[in-house]
C-alpha cells in the first residue's frame, strides 16, 4: 500500500468517526509560507476527540520512519496532554504506536495491533483500558 492510499483510508476512518459524533481529525494540508512550501514538521493529521483531547497522528504505510521533527512535534503533543500516535500500515497489517513525551515511539508488535473491524480510535481506547499506566 502506498502512503497516499493508506492516508486515504485513514481519512474514511477520520470521516467514520466524525459522523459517530467521536471524533474531530483532519489531514493537515502541506503548508504555506509566502507562496512556497514550508519546511517545519507537520503530521498527517491533527484534530480533537470526543471530550475534548487534542490528538496528533502520523500515518506510515510500509517501512515509513519518522522525521526528526515529526518525533519532537509528536512528544510535545504528548508533554500537553494530548494523544499522540503513529499510524502505521505494514505487511497488511494495521498498527497504533504512542509516541511519549520523550519523544519515545511504541514499536508494533501484537499489543499494537488494530483489529479488524477497528478504527484507530477503538483499538486506542481498547488499549488504554487495558493498561494499569496512564496513556500517553
Amino acid at each position: 500500500m502506498t502512503g497516499a492510499e493508506w492516508e486515504a483510508q485513514i481519512a474514511r476512518e477520520n470521516q467514520e468517526l466524525h459522523d459517530a459524533g467521536r471524533a474531530a481529525v483532519f489531514r493537515v494540508p502541506t503548508h504555506m509560507f509566502g507562496g512556497h512550501p514550508w519546511g517545519g514538521p507537520k503530521v498527517d493529521f491533527v484534530g480533537c476527540l470526543e471530550g475534548g483531547q487534542h490528538v496528533a497522528l502520523e500515518a506510515k504505510a510500509e517501512g515509513g520512519t519518522l522525521s526528526r521533527g515529526q518525533r519532537l512535534l509528536l512528544a510535545h503533543t504528548s508533554r500537553l496532554g494530548g494523544v499522540a500516535l503513529v499510524y502505521r500500515s505494514v505487511g497488511g497489517e494495521r498498527h497504533l504506536c504512542p509516541v511519549s513525551a520523550a519523544g519515545v515511539m511504541t514499536r508494533k508488535s501484537d499489543a499494537t495491533r488494530v483489529l479488524s473491524g477497528e478504527t484507530w480510535l477503538c483499538a486506542w481506547i481498547r488499549r488504554c483500558s487495558h493498561t494499569e499506566t496512564e496513556c500517553f
